[in-house]
């Protein structure tokens, strides 16, 4: 067994652990497992998973494959052989094409670790010989299934991550030019309609936008034919301060087009003639960016989009008024649609009232909050107050536990001293779960302002894939470290 006893990067999201049951003498069903199973056998036809937390042989897991129509050779119909996590990985990663990298002698177990899809025990190792149940081995191959699929999904329906289709409706969104939502992208551009402002975006917009920003293109204050819509797209593609480019023209306009068809159209056209900008959708977050995949987990829940001049502003300070608005669009109290007036007093009462954050809770609606002491624009949410409020709203959505009694985990942090009595358990539970990790110099940070791109990472590692399953992994994880695991 390789020891893998390393602090989570900055690219792993929240513990994607395999957790692995005492083999029960009779087996029963793993309640957690069941939203996989459910999923894979509407793919692959009735009853090849099962959510049994009995363990199983490589035979068992050669049967799945051949009633899946797989192929692999890593598993053999007549083992009798106990599955390990290890097997379990290398035979899906065969099945599925995965690009491990066997030649510098990784192991696809290794390679699953590093895409977040499964890790060891807190702080532990990746446990490669351990047995796989029938349930742990479904809810294995239904991550995988969603990682090599894009299963990450988007906001709008029928969208993909990753498509034309996509790439335009999201590119045209984060400019202000169409709404990031379910039910807008199919309806005709030749229906009078208002369409713009994206939704989400409002949200963020008082806080103070980037320079250059332009409304020339919003065509949202009154319903507008198709051709209006058509020309704002063409006119935004070709503003050059959202990154546009100058005297841009476009060709095709057809009213009878839906939204999504006429706006992958016109993207089209404006990528080919920016071909060395394909694969950006903000102008400052490249796909190699360390934030990339936290961003634009955001972006595709429409959680936050940008500030509508193409921009998603990672290296900003994000306000404390703007992050209890954040935890109040995650815990379902205001709609991430919602650009009221009053939402941003809402969302303040909300997590000074559910105890995410603490603070004076304003009593008047017509509130002025950007000149706020405690909340304003010129506040900032620490790195400590930011893990504190996610958890918090994890553990009251979610009811599961977000603590660790094992605190003395952050004296391994030469700052680890600095966090606050009251916050130790979050943070501890933040560094053994691999959502926060310290400097190359073993420092937390915690009294340092959260930037945005660190706010998306961050809320990333904790929401993404927050099923049935995951829970069964907090618990573990939970239960391995208040019994002395670190």
């Amino acid at each position: 067994m390789r020891q893998m006893r390393k602090w989570f990067s900055g690219f792993l999201c929240l513990v994607l652990l395999l957790g692995l049951l005492p083999t029960a003498a009779l087996a029963t069903e793993a309640e957690w497992a069941n939203e996989a199973v459910a999923t894979l056998n509407k793919i692959y036809g009735e009853s090849v998973f099962s959510a049994d937390d009995g363990t199983m042989t490589e035979g068992d897991a050669a049967s799945i494959a051949s009633s899946a129509g797989w192929t692999t050779s890593k598993v053999n119909t007549d083992s009798t052989t106990l599955l390990s996590r290890g097997k379990a990985c290398e035979a899906l990663a065969d099945v599925f094409k995965l690009p491990v990298d066997t030649a510098s002698g990784e192991a696809a177990i290794q390679y699953l670790y590093g895409q977040n899809i499964i890790t060891g025990k807190a702080n532990s190792d990746l446990a490669e010989t351990d047995p796989v149940t029938k349930a742990e081995f479904a809810v294995l191959t239904y991550r995988v299934l969603n990682s090599v699929g894009g299963g990450m999904g988007s906001a709008v329906a029928g969208l993909k991550p990753g498509t034309p289709e996509y790439m335009a409706w999201m590119y045209l969104a984060v400019r202000k030019c169409v709404p990031f939502v379910e039910g807008e992208s199919g309806t005709p551009i030749n229906v009078n309609q208002p369409i713009g402002t994206a939704t989400g975006i409002e949200t963020y917009k008082s806080s103070a936008l980037k320079p250059n920003y332009t409304d020339i293109y919003d065509v949202s204050t009154e319903p507008k034919d198709g051709e209006a819509i058509w020309d704002a797209w063409e006119a935004a593609l070709g503003d050059t301060n959202i990154g546009g480019i100058e005297d841009f023209a476009a060709t095709g306009y057809n009213g009878d087009d839906a939204l999504l068809k006429a706006a992958t159209k016109i993207v089209g056209q404006f990528m080919e003639k920016k071909s060395d900008k394909k694969d950006l959708i903000f102008h400052d977050v490249t796909p190699d960016s360390w934030f990339y995949d936290g961003i634009m987990y955001l972006a595709n829940q429409n959680i936050v989009i940008g500030y509508g001049d193409g921009q998603f502003g990672p290296d900003d300070i994000t306000p404390r008024f703007q992050f209890a608005v954040l935890l109040s669009i995650m815990d379902g109290t205001i709609e991430s649609t919602d650009t009221s007036p009053d939402r941003i007093y809402k969302a303040v009462q909300n997590v000074v009232n559910k105890e995410y954050m603490t603070g004076t809770k304003p009593t008047d609606e017509e509130w002025q909050f950007s000149n706020d002491p405690e909340w304003g624009a010129a506040t900032k949410t620490t790195r400590e107050e930011a893990v504190v409020g996610i958890l918090a709203m994890i553990k009251q959505k979610y009811s599961i536990e977000t603590t660790s009694a094992n605190t003395a985990i952050l004296d391994r942090f030469t700052d680890g001293h600095q966090v606050a009595a009251a916050s130790e358990p979050y943070l501890a539970y933040a560094v053994s779960m691999g959502l926060l990790s310290g400097t190359s110099e073993k420092t937390l940070s915690p009294k340092a302002p959260v930037t945005r791109a660190q706010t998306g990472v961050l809320l990333y590692r904790t929401l993404i894939g927050l099923d049935a399953s995951k829970m069964h992994d907090y618990e573990q994880n939970v239960q391995y470290a208040l019994e002395g695991g670190n």
